[in-house]
């Protein structure tokens, strides 16, 4: 069993004063975008892309609960994967998409 990443690609944290704090990791990295495939790390080094040793969040992460309802989470275009949401969404009453405009290594 591999030890859990320390944040993946992107990840999401919601801290509350007095409880545990929730963390949602991103499954799906893209190519390219997220993450670059086995054996390419030159390309990242040459392009100036911070991409290296980033691993996917695991399947199963528990949905995060805000004022009694459970929000499935999914971040970017990681709602384009219909089984990876419908994996998440199967606990919770909301979906919510993270997304913004900014690159990930220059945000």
């Amino acid at each position: 069993m591999s030890a859990a990443p320390i944040f993946s690609a992107e990840s999401a944290l919601a801290l509350r004063a007095g409880s545990q704090t929730y963390r949602y990791d991103k499954q799906h990295l893209l190519p390219f975008a997220d993450s670059l495939p086995d054996g390419t790390g030159w390309i990242g080094q040459k392009l100036g892309l911070g991409l290296n040793g980033l691993a996917p969040g695991g399947a199963g992460q528990a949905p995060l609960a805000v004022a009694g309802a459970k929000m499935a989470l999914s971040i970017c275009f990681e709602d384009l994967f219909d089984s990876a949401i419908a994996g998440q969404a199967a606990g919770a009453e909301l979906i919510v998409n993270m997304s913004n405009f900014a690159w990930f290594a220059g945000s």
